[in-house]
């Protein structure tokens, strides 16, 4: 007999009370991972600093907030320069996709559930039209004006809160840590 079969279940030490493994760990390999993770977190920590120090955060959210404000524009050129016939293809092809749609929610979910859909649901070929001229271009102007509008001290004022909720974080896990 093996010793699993002399023992009863609960008197096995390698089984918790539901009968599962345990994985034995040595306190050797536990100490090792424990350490590893104490130095990565204080490189962390190291890292925070030096982000901090060198005021580079900001510059990268400026840096990254025009980035974004030019790419929606050149988005918001090309749906302007959009032909309307391409324009009207599209909008064809949303509201097959938006019927498909109606269709599909109809034979999962019933007939009666169908009066719950949300209003945008129930567009039209105009309105889509509409949308795609004059209303998505506007939303992505505005967008765009909104990442432009950034300026660098209020930039250096979102990196400082980043890098003080991302030092509170490393020290609750340096906490949880010790």
């Amino acid at each position: 007999q093996t010793r699993f079969n002399m023992m009863e279940p609960h008197d096995d030490p390698a089984l918790n009370k539901n009968n599962t493994l345990i994985p034995f760990v040595p306190d050797d390999y536990t100490a090792n991972a424990l350490e590893v993770v104490g130095k990565l977190l204080n490189q962390a920590d190291g890292f925070l600093e030096d982000l901090d120090s060198n005021q580079m955060l900001g510059e990268a959210i400026l840096r990254t907030c025009n980035e974004f404000a030019d790419v929606l524009d050149e988005f918001a050129q090309e749906l302007e320069q959009t032909e309307k016939s391409e324009k009207e293809n599209f909008a064809h092809v949303l509201l097959e996709e938006m019927q498909q749609s109606h269709i599909m929610v109809q034979a999962e979910n019933g007939e009666n559930l169908i009066q719950k859909m949300p209003e945008h649901a129930n567009l039209d070929h105009s309105q889509i039209m509409e949308a795609l001229e004059v209303g998505i271009p506007e939303l992505l102007r505005d967008v765009e004006a909104s990442f432009r509008s950034i300026s660098s001290s209020e930039a250096d004022e979102i990196a400082d809160v980043a890098v003080t909720v991302a030092r509170l974080f490393i020290m609750s896990l340096q906490n949880f840590h010790s």
